[in-house]
């Protein structure tokens, strides 16, 4: 059984490429008679036990709220209103702490808020229409 030297997928027999990366296949007298060919290992993360532990969590809840804001601009304005506060408050305090550098939550919810503003204004200008 051969496996891929860069990404440790399966190879056929026959394959002169790795179906996964590209990378060449070695050929087929590459190595002796008896040495397993084994994938290569990849460890873990230093100080995460299983590989997906995360440590920095900061931008999640500004993030969370502007996607929350964004999705409920048009369906219920008052609450993208509120959510969107609350997640732009959140995300300028985590950047001027200098807990985190991305503006993704900010963005979010700046877009929210400009959502929930156009919508209110387009309700202010139906209803005087037709009055």
């Amino acid at each position: 059984m051969k496996f891929c030297m860069k990404c440790g997928a399966q190879l056929r027999d026959g394959d002169r490429f790795c179906m996964q990366c590209g990378t060449k296949a070695p050929a087929p007298g590459a190595f002796p008679d008896g040495q397993p060919q084994m994938p290569p290992y990849y460890p873990p993360p230093y100080g995460s036990p299983y590989g997906c532990y995360r440590e920095d969590k900061a931008g999640t809840a500004p993030m969370t709220l502007g996607i929350l804001g964004v999705v409920f601009a048009l369906l219920i304005p008052f609450v993208a209103l509120i959510l969107s506060v609350i997640g732009l408050v959140l995300a300028v305090n985590e950047i001027n702490s200098g807990k985190t550098a991305k503006t993704t939550g900010r963005t979010l919810n700046i877009v929210a808020l400009v959502l929930v503003a156009l919508n209110y204004l387009f309700v202010f200008f139906m209803m005087f229409a037709y009055f």
